[in-house]
């Protein structure tokens, strides 16, 4: 049980740490393992308390011992001094009233390294010296929302654990992982390194629209937002791959950076688990596969049901991803009467492809009279005419599931050499990020599911192919991508 101490004096000792310690010296650089913040209101201490950040006291009003605070206690190891008075004595701390009448000493979380920030991330947001502590948990707040995967800011910002910070984002600043950025060498490397394109939000003449789809066809995004007033340092710009700017109206030249965050990361940020992808359709994206399918897929897709579920969107998002590449010498894998291929190729790629169907081949040469497009079984292999070249993008759509899972290692590793730098391999199939969806998907499709076809499960080739990254579009449906 809790420990109750009755303060009778502003002046007590025991509220030194809530109202006479600034937030530097809470911080405590100098003893960081004794570092402390304040978490205020019984939101955020509850998802600071869900995130293991160790309670050290609580300062609360009298009324919320059996009230708002009795479910947090009973969460604290015992003997946790919490600190209670009148009203009229709390009402002296500064702010008070915006605490819900609760408060808690903690300890400070160790923070991760950038490294293991990114390990499982595919869309972050950059800090670089924000300093308004309102600024940055209404960021938190928002790219918690909005699809962001992680947070890194730069030491001279402000901190998400100010007690300010922490409130405005309604505690999302421990539902988020975050961290710092080294002080020295160049960060934007840095993250280029863990797979990361940058995009600065900057308004230049050279800025490209937010919702120019090259950005949203990137594997990884970092959005990189600038502190207030002065914007990003111009160093940082040059270093970015994109400069991005947010259309305006009315001549309006600038968002305060906590609002052009949230514009951003709902553009640019990852839907919630489970939402189909419609977001990344353009005007004729949900239209393109329309005739590419028979009534059967159709069903399947729009009734959310195996083994088309999510088709349309993950079609749509594999030929932006494709586009996306700087180059556009494409080789697609069992390509039948070439739905996909046709409208890259429109585009003006060079279309490489291989199927074991002569009567697809003809379908699909008729609509691409300049592809080179040759058949033969590919669980036996490329033919001989397709293996000395080095391919931008290698894409397979529903076609390897009927390798075995060895058959599928083995394929993918003969077509790593074949890809130029910083080429891919795209797939979009039935596939699952565990073994454990596969059976939930099985059971639920009942006499439905067709066994004799071997789909992907992405944990099982993870450890093969470190590289690879899954993104899912609906229960059964995913985007495979191993880039070189």
């Amino acid at each position: 049980m809790a420990s109750i101490i009755e303060i009778q004096n502003f002046s007590d000792p025991a509220l030194d740490l809530y109202a006479r310690l600034t937030e530097n010296q809470l911080l405590n650089r100098a003893d960081p393992e004794n570092a402390l913040f304040i978490a205020e209101s019984p939101l955020v201490i509850g998802r600071a308390l869900d995130a293991g950040c160790k309670p050290v006291s609580f300062l609360m009003e009298r009324q919320h011992i059996e009230g708002k605070g009795r479910e947090i206690l009973a969460r604290c190891c015992q003997g946790v001094p919490v600190y209670t008075a009148e009203e009229s004595v709390l009402a002296q701390l500064t702010g008070f009233h915006l605490t819900r009448g609760m408060l808690c000493a903690m300890r400070r979380p160790k923070l991760p390294s950038v490294e293991e920030v990114c390990r499982s991330a595919r869309r972050i947001a950059v800090l670089e010296n924000v300093m308004n502590p309102t600024n940055i948990g209404a960021i938190f707040r928002s790219a918690a929302a909005l699809g962001m995967d992680a947070v890194l800011l730069t030491s001279a910002g402000s901190d998400p654990l100010y007690r300010r910070a922490s409130r405005v984002s309604m505690g999302n600043v421990f539902l988020i992982p975050w961290t710092y950025l080294p002080e020295e060498g160049d960060w934007t490397q840095l993250l280029r390194s863990f797979g990361f394109r940058t995009v600065a939000m900057a308004l230049r003449d050279d800025s490209v629209q937010l919702d120019d789809p090259r950005l949203a066809a990137e594997e990884k995004l970092a959005i990189v937002m600038g502190t207030e007033g002065d914007g990003l340092a111009s160093t940082t710009i040059a270093s970015c791959d994109y400069t991005v700017k947010i259309p305006m109206y009315h001549g309006v030249d600038s968002l305060n950076v906590a609002a052009a965050s949230a514009v951003a990361f709902y553009e640019l940020g990852l839907p919630p688990p489970n939402e189909k992808r419609t977001d990344m359709l353009n005007n004729t994206g949900f239209d393109l596969w329309a005739d590419g399918y028979d009534k059967s897929v159709g069903l399947s897709d729009e009734n959310d049901r195996y083994p088309f579920a999510g088709y349309r969107v993950m079609m749509n998002a594999l030929y932006q991803r494709v586009l996306a590449q700087s180059g556009h010498d494409v080789l697609d894998i069992g390509f039948g009467t070439g739905i996909l291929t046709s409208r890259l190729y429109e585009q003006g790629c060079q279309i490489y492809g291989q199927d074991f169907s002569a009567r697809m081949i003809e379908l699909a040469q008729a609509k691409m009279p300049e592809a080179k497009l040759y058949q033969g079984d590919f669980s036996k292999g490329l033919v001989p005419e397709l293996c000395p070249r080095q391919y931008d993008a290698i894409i397979a759509t529903y076609s390897l599931h009927h390798l075995t899972d060895a058959q599928k290692i083995d394929f993918l590793r003969a077509l790593l050499p074949l890809l130029k730098q910083d080429g891919c391999i795209f797939i979009g199939d039935v596939a699952f990020r565990t073994r454990d969806e596969l059976e939930a998907c099985r059971n639920a499709a009942g006499s439905e599911w067709d066994e004799d076809e071997i789909y992907f499960v992405y944990d099982e080739l993870h450890s093969q192919f470190p590289a690879l990254t899954f993104e899912s579009f609906s229960h059964c449906n995913a985007l495979l991508t191993l880039r070189k």
